[in-house]
C-alpha cells in the first residue's frame, strides 16, 4: 500500500476537519494540518512519509469559501508550508518545520521517535510496524513479526542509540547476552528523561553507543565502582519484582558491580542515574564487557572517583558452552584503568 502512495503523481488529503475548515491563510492551514486527526494518525504518518521524493504531490482540499459545492485544493509545499526567506509568524514556521521533519529522511532513534511517539489514534503493535516501514526496507518488511523481532530489525538498520535512551524500566528481551539491555518495543527507549543533564554532561560524555549484529552495545562510560559501605545507595529504576530482584542479588556482592553513568547529575539533584553492569572481562586497562543487570537511581557522596572506560554490555557474557561468565573484581579493574590514565598525563 505505501508503495502506491511512492509512486502516486498526487496524495490528497481528504480530512473532514480541513474540508469544512474556510480556506483563510497558509499559516493558520499549516497550522490545521498539524492538529488534524489525520496528522495524528500513525498510517498516515506512514503515507505521508512515502511521499517525501516527490515535491509538489501532496494536495489538501479545505473549504472554499466562494463556493459551497467544491472544495478548495491546496498544495502543501508551494500553498502551506512556510518557505525560506518567507516573512511569516514563528507559529507557522514551527508548524511547516513539524510537517516537514514527517518527510524528511530518518537516520536515528530520536527523529524516528520524534515522529512517532505523539501518534495518539494508532495501536502500540501498528505503532511499531510503522516504524519498520518508515526505517526498513519497505519489501523486507514481515508485518507479522512479534514486536521484539520488529525493534530488534529497526534498532540493527539505525547502527546506534543515545546513551540516554538506554534508561529504562521494562523487562529487557533477553537475560543475558546481546538485546539483554533493550526492552521489547523501540517505543521503551526514551531519551527524553534527561533533558535536564548538565551540559558538560549532554555534549561531551553523551556520544551514542554503537549496535553490534549480535545485539550487543558498547561505547565510553563514566564508570563508578559499588563499595560495600555505599551499596544501599543504589535503588532499582523499575519496580518489577524480577528486575529489583535481580539488582539487589547482584548488590549482595558490590565489589563485582559496576555503575555505567547515564545522565549524570542534574543541577537540582545530586542521584546519578546508570546501569549497574557486572564485568566478565577486560582487554587491558580500558576495555571491559559487562552483564547488563538493571537501571538504577543512585546516590553516592561526590568522593566517590569515577573512571572513564570502554564498555561493551551483552557482548562475551557467555562462555564457549553458552554458560554465563563468572563476574571479576570491578575496583581492580577500575584502579588499572586510573594508573593508565595516569600515566598518559604529560
Amino acid at each position: 500500500m505505501l508503495e502506491n502512495f511512492s509512486r502516486a503523481t498526487y496524495v490528497v488529503v481528504h480530512d473532514q476537519e480541513l474540508v469544512n475548515m474556510p480556506w483563510t491563510d497558509s499559516p493558520n492551514a499549516a497550522i490545521a494540518v498539524l492538529v488534524s486527526s489525520w496528522f495524528t494518525r500513525g498510517w498516515t504518518a506512514a503515507e505521508f512519509y512515502s511521499t517525501r521524493k516527490k515535491r509538489n504531490s501532496v494536495k489538501v482540499l479545505f473549504k472554499n469559501p466562494d463556493d459551497t459545492l467544491k472544495p478548495l485544493i491546496k498544495d502543501l509545499d508551494r500553498d502551506i508550508l512556510s518557505r525560506p526567506q518567507q516573512a511569516t509568524t514563528l507559529v507557522h514556521f514551527k508548524a511547516s518545520t513539524i510537517l516537514r521533519g514527517v518527510r524528511g529522511d530518518i537516520t536515528d532513534l530520536r527523529g524516528l521517535l520524534q515522529v512517532l511517539r505523539t501518534r495518539s489514534t494508532s495501536w502500540d503493535r501498528d505503532k511499531t510496524v510503522v516504524a519498520g516501514l518508515m526505517t526498513l526496507d519497505q519489501r523486507t518488511v514481515d508485518t507479522s513479526q512479534s514486536t521484539p523481532a520488529l525493534t530488534r530489525s529497526i534498532l540493527l538498520e539505525l547502527t546506534t542509540v543515545p546513551k540516554t535512551s538506554i534508561f529504562h524500566n521494562k523487562v529487557p528481551m533477553a537475560l543475558e547476552g546481546g538485546w539483554s539491555w533493550c526492552p521489547p518495543s523501540i517505543f521503551d527507549l526514551d531519551a527524553s528523561t534527561f533533558s535536564g543533564v548538565r551540559p558538560d554532561i549532554a555534549s561531551g560524555r553523551q556520544q551514542p553507543l554503537l549496535i553490534d549484529k549480535d545485539g550487543s552495545i558498547g561505547g565510553r562510560f563514566t564508570t563508578y565502582p559499588v563499595q560495600l559501605a555505599y551499596r544501599d545507595k543504589v535503588h532499582p529504576y523499575s519496580s518489577h519484582p524480577s528486575l529489583s530482584y535481580r539488582i539487589l542479588k547482584a548488590l549482595e556482592t558490590p565489589g563485582t558491580c559496576l555503575i555505567l553513568e547515564i545522565g549524570g547529575t542534574t543541577a537540582e539533584s545530586a542521584v546519578t542515574s546508570g546501569i549497574l553492569a557486572e564485568p566478565v572481562s577486560h582487554y587491558g586497562r580500558r576495555f571491559v564487557d559487562c552483564r547488563y543487570i538493571g537501571c538504577v537511581h543512585v546516590s553516592f557522596p561526590a568522593a566517590i572517583h569515577a573512571s572513564v572506560i570502554e564498555c561493551t554490555i551483552g557482548w562475551n557474557d557467555r562462555d564457549e558452552d553458552n554458560m554465563p561468565r563468572p563476574a571479576i573484581n570491578a575496583q581492580a579493574i577500575l584502579a588499572e584503568a586510573d594508573g593508565e590514565n595516569q600515566s598518559d598525563e604529560p
